[in-house]
């Protein structure tokens, strides 16, 4: 099977009847093809294949949305690599791939089907929880994903161990709206990695 286009022309006879039909098929797979990869280009991160900040966002709207009716809680974490312009400049940009490369790995297999993981930007990730009750919990997951992290990873043949800053924001305490959590989170990110760095921050109105 392909995708074909279908075109249809009706053929009429010397007294302007219709005699018959004529069909044509248009093999259209390379097409398809085509608009896959603009629609992957347009929502997926090329190097790790996570959803990108622009399809997060999405995400991020959809499931407040959802958490709004039934009052359910959400948990965001924004994850920033630590000294992550050293390691580039390090093992170089090929070196630096693989890091966030297996960062990204890392990062989907801890995480239910349900939940997404993005990449922001740079060395900056992202991850929506659902359905987390406690604050407790939620502290436990932005422990989780630190641990995860900085497991040891092998980069052209060396081993590093690279750290993690990582923010938690909860709905609806620390925001209602996409765009107040996902600041929040940043914000408690940054926080997290003005004290060391490779530790996570809970957001506080304090922050900011």
């Amino acid at each position: 099977n392909f995708p074909a286009w279908l075109s249809i022309t009706v053929v009429h006879d010397g007294n302007d009847d219709v005699s018959r039909y004529a069909a044509l098929f248009s093999d259209i797979t390379e097409r398809k093809e085509t608009e896959e990869r603009i629609r992957n280009l347009a929502y997926f991160d090329v190097l790790t294949g996570l959803p990108n900040r622009r399809l997060f966002g999405d995400r991020l709207t959809q499931a407040l949305a959802n958490a709004r009716r039934p009052k359910l809680p959400l948990t965001l974490m924004v994850v920033d690599l630590d000294r992550f312009t050293r390691i580039n400049d390090t093992l170089g940009h090929s070196g630096g791939d693989q890091v966030l490369e297996a960062t990204a790995k890392r990062l989907k297999d801890m995480v239910r089907e349900g939940d997404t993981v993005s990449r922001l930007s740079g060395c900056e990730f992202a991850v929506l929880v659902a359905e987390v009750q406690k604050a407790e919990d939620a502290i436990k997951l932005g422990q989780r994903v630190v641990e995860e992290v900085h497991g040891p990873m092998t980069v052209l043949g060396q081993e590093l161990f690279v750290s993690s800053s990582v923010g938690v924001a909860v709905h609806p305490d620390d925001g209602d709206d996409a765009d107040k959590l996902l600041k929040n989170a940043i914000a408690a990110a940054q926080q997290a990695k003005a004290v060391g760095g490779n530790g996570y921050k809970l957001y506080s109105s304090a922050m900011n």
